[in-house]
């Protein structure tokens, strides 16, 4: 009689793309290197309640955007104190998205291991673990922890986590050292692995100079954001030799605006919509400027990239650009000011970015996937 397979199932939410390209990651991993085990993506979210799911969405988004200062008073207060005290909201959110239609398709692949890129998911299974019975994976990825992701911990049987730091730090919170591991963030083998396409086919390919280093302005999150025009004007208004790709998601306006800004500044560079091969482009940079979500920071970092973290979104994305400003990986940039003493000291010694790609080198945790036998 044929052995039956070990089931994975791995849950993301669509709270930005980062918990969705980590989950992909993992399968595409698992897939490739493991025959006998078979996996499955799921969001429960948006399974269990559609619409809310897309109302909670939009209104994060919203206040990513439109009410950044209370955003970020909100995640001091409650996510950043306090971390095992109970919280009403926390459990309404759980009771409200688990729903039958969730439970049942649960059960009816009846995994043998969960494994979760966002905490929301997690909170479904801690909260439900008699039900399921299955091992609970958690997976952090971003560079700091907050409330949400350790108020259910006594019922996660491991923790992913990207550092040593956070692990110390988990350790002090009273979480058990057994169930932690320092994994790094999930990337694709795509920003691992070199491609058979040679650095000068590719900027070839866009027409750019061989002899420059070469500027990735990553807008982020499909859809691009606010202030990167004013961020990226002032970028191209260096007396520094570069050529630049400017990538805008898929903001239409964004676009049209900062290829009318490369136009007007006489420097090389091109202007890109949405683009799927962001490892192409991490390739044949020499730094990287954008928003710090988890992913294209460890995709970044991974390939050796320093990151310039501009204006992130209070909460994770500043500890994010903390974790890269404090190593010494590239720079945490608040506002115009910060930007300013950023190129100039590009401008006065550019071997700065050498040493940020050593340290990267050096000091970066790249993504290993623990032994079957561990899990």
């Amino acid at each position: 009689m044929k052995k039956k397979n070990k089931r994975l199932l791995i849950l993301y939410t669509n709270y930005g793309t980062g918990h969705y390209k980590a989950a992909l990651s993992l399968q595409k991993y698992l897939e490739s290197h493991y025959s006998d085990i078979a996996v499955q993506l799921m969001d429960p979210l948006s399974l269990g309640r559609p619409l809310i799911n897309k109302v909670f969405a939009s209104v994060g988004k919203i206040m990513a955007t439109k009410f950044r200062r209370l955003r970020g008073c909100i995640y001091q207060r409650k996510m950043y104190r306090n971390y095992f005290k109970k919280s009403w909201f926390y459990d309404f959110c759980i009771k409200l998205f688990f729903t039958n239609r969730v439970k049942r398709a649960i059960l009816e692949y009846n995994p043998d291991i969960i494994i979760s890129t966002q905490v929301g998911p997690t909170g479904i299974i801690a909260k439900n673990k008699k039900i399921f019975k299955a091992k609970l994976i958690s997976v952090l990825t971003d560079y700091g922890i907050h409330r949400m992701f350790t108020v259910a911990h006594e019922f996660v049987d491991q923790f992913w986590i990207p550092t040593e730091d956070l692990k110390r730090e988990m350790i002090k919170l009273g979480i058990d050292k057994r169930k932690i591991m320092v994994t790094g963030i999930p990337v694709e083998d795509k920003f691992l692995v070199p491609k058979e396409i040679s650095h000068k086919d590719y900027l070839k390919k866009l027409e750019l100079p061989e002899d420059k280093p070469v500027f990735l302005f990553v807008c982020g999150g499909g859809n691009g954001y606010a202030n990167a025009l004013e961020y990226f004007d002032m970028l191209l208004n260096m007396s520094y030799d570069f050529s630049y790709i400017f990538v805008a998601g898929k903001n239409k306006r964004l676009y049209k605006k900062a290829q009318r800004l490369g136009d007007i500044s006489g420097k090389f560079g091109v202007t890109l919509g949405y683009f799927e091969n962001m490892d192409m482009l991490l390739r044949i940079c020499t730094l990287v400027l954008g928003k710090p979500g988890g992913l294209i920071t460890s995709e970044a970092l991974s390939m050796g990239k320093p990151f310039i973290a501009l204006n992130p979104i209070p909460g994770q994305e500043i500890l994010n650009g903390k974790f890269i400003a404090d190593n010494d990986f590239g720079y945490l940039i608040n506002n115009k000011d910060d930007f300013k003493k950023f190129i100039a000291e590009i401008e006065k010694n550019d071997t700065i970015l050498l040493k940020k790609q050593e340290n990267i080198r050096k000091k970066f945790k790249i993504f290993t996937f623990p032994d079957m036998e561990d899990i």
